[in-house]
């Protein structure tokens, strides 16, 4: 194989080590190694990655607040390949200009890529877009009859794990479970291959990403009970077979060139703020008491019918159409409420002078409310990342005003009544009787991962996401 893209959601310079992903880490140490930076946290990076634009100038965030035509302001997550394909064009794609070159092109599970593409090799679709924990079908493969009389029956290649996901009922399912995962994705994988032969190929796992979100501070930790230390146990020997399958691939692979890339890193998950609880208190946003209660009826009603663990907490409801600024949760940034959302019209600079003298007060409250989460604001006109911010708005998404700057291993999750609270985890038998959130035990991080190994390291910069893009290309051609 002429090109290999490796693509390890959630691997960072931290967790390749803890995690045990030794194999790999010795065969990018022989080559060019790095930690591109995403825009900021709210950034998706794949998009960055396979389009070589920034959120702001592909509107691909990880979450955005719209305004619904009852005038309700909701997050939403549409912001992934389709997204990107309408601001910077379809032609664009990574994959696609690959194919231009002359390459016969594969792409396997890259994370926001969730339908199938019209390629020279083949292509899988990645799980989300509604799919979290469906069984892959036709509809998410090119050729259609791509695995034909090959099909495994509960075939998942994503493994979300956590509330509305796979949540394990015991260590025996967990490891059932997750080694089905890791036998399958490499099964098909190799299936695709021998059908489909290609010369290039954009392949992607989940697995890094998932151990690490849920299990992060138990690896980081000496456990003493019992149930605790045999999943440590468990989770290094998982991880330890990824890496032994993931070498063994590519090693039958020899790809002349390898990049192996992701989109963030995962450290520890140490303290959760709220940024809304903050505006809140500074009168600038409103709680909704009547969709709070609603939301709670449903979700004990919820519980009351569920046949495995739900998440305990409803976090708190807030009237953010009728406010002076809001955080829509799990992204570090807040939003003026102009005329996007229901709110008084603000000119360019009317915004810009609004949002600056909101960061002071917030810069302000924060340090003398809680100075111990250590966060800061700033303008997003500020961001050394700053792009064609007009290009992403001119296509209905919006830009956030104002940053949040934690420090590694605090998050604004929105799940907390107060303004800071610190995390504590049980991993022992009560982990499989009350479940776990998505973002559990790690929380993003800036240490992502990036190598290259090949004879083009001349070619290759690797100091923000959207260099990769670049740095694909640029190897490609030299090695056509």
């Amino acid at each position: 194989m002429k090109l290999l893209i490796v693509g390890l959601d959630g691997l960072g310079s931290e967790n390749i080590e803890t995690f045990g992903m030794v194999r790999l880490l010795k065969r990018m140490q022989a080559g060019t190694i790095g930690n591109p930076q995403v825009a900021y946290r709210m950034s998706r990076g794949w998009p960055e990655i396979f389009s070589g634009t920034t959120a702001e100038q592909s509107g691909a965030y990880y979450q955005i607040p719209v305004r619904t035509s009852k005038g309700r302001v909701i997050p939403t997550q549409k912001t992934g390949l389709g997204q990107v394909e309408k601001t910077v064009g379809v032609e664009n794609m990574l994959w696609n200009r690959l194919t231009a070159l002359g390459y016969d092109m594969s792409v396997m599970t890259v994370p926001t890529v969730t339908k199938p593409l019209e390629l020279p090799g083949f292509s899988i679709a990645a799980t989300g877009g509604g799919k979290f924990g469906n069984s892959l079908g036709a509809e998410d493969l090119f050729p259609a009859d791509l695995l034909r009389h090959a099909m495994i029956a509960d075939l998942d290649l994503g493994l979300r794990m956590g509330y509305g996901g796979f949540l394990p009922s015991s260590l025996a399912n967990m490891e059932q479970v997750a080694n089905k995962h890791l036998s399958d994705y490499f099964q098909i994988l190799r299936v695709a291959l021998e059908r489909r032969p290609s010369d290039a190929m954009f392949m992607a796992s989940r697995f890094i990403n998932e151990m690490s979100y849920k299990f992060t501070a138990l690896i980081n930790s000496d456990p003493t009970d019992p149930d605790a230390r045999a999943l440590r146990e468990l989770i290094l020997a998982l991880c330890d077979r990824f890496d032994s399958m993931l070498d063994k691939l590519i090693e039958e692979l020899a790809p002349e060139n390898l990049f192996v890339v992701s989109d963030h890193g995962i450290c520890e998950f140490k303290a959760e703020i709220n940024l809304n609880e903050a505006l809140v208190d500074m009168g600038l946003l409103q709680r909704d008491p009547v969709r709070q209660a609603a939301r709670q009826g449903r979700h004990a009603y919820k519980r009351m019918r569920a046949k495995q663990p739900r998440t305990p907490i409803v976090p708190n409801s807030y009237r953010f159409e009728a406010s002076k600024a809001f955080s829509i949760g799990y992204i570090d940034a807040l939003y003026l409420t102009d005329q996007r959302f229901g709110g008084p019209s603000m000119d360019a600079g009317t915004r810009a002078r609004e949002a600056e003298t909101l960061a002071n007060q917030l810069n302000d409250y924060w340090s003398s409310k809680a100075p111990e989460a250590g966060v800061t604001f700033s303008v997003t006109g500020n961001s050394p990342y700053s792009g064609n911010a007009e290009t992403a708005e001119a296509g209905g998404v919006p830009n956030p005003d104002i940053l949040c700057h934690t420090p590694r291993g605090t998050a604004n999750e929105k799940q907390t009544d107060g303004l800071i609270s610190t995390r504590e985890f049980d991993f022992g038998k009560s982990l499989y009787q009350k479940g776990f959130p998505g973002e559990f035990s790690g929380v993003k991080s800036s240490d992502t991962f990036a190598g290259y190994v090949g004879p083009h390291a001349d070619a290759v910069t690797l100091e923000k996401l959207t260099d990769l893009y670049g740095s694909i290309l640029a190897v490609a051609e030299r090695a056509k």
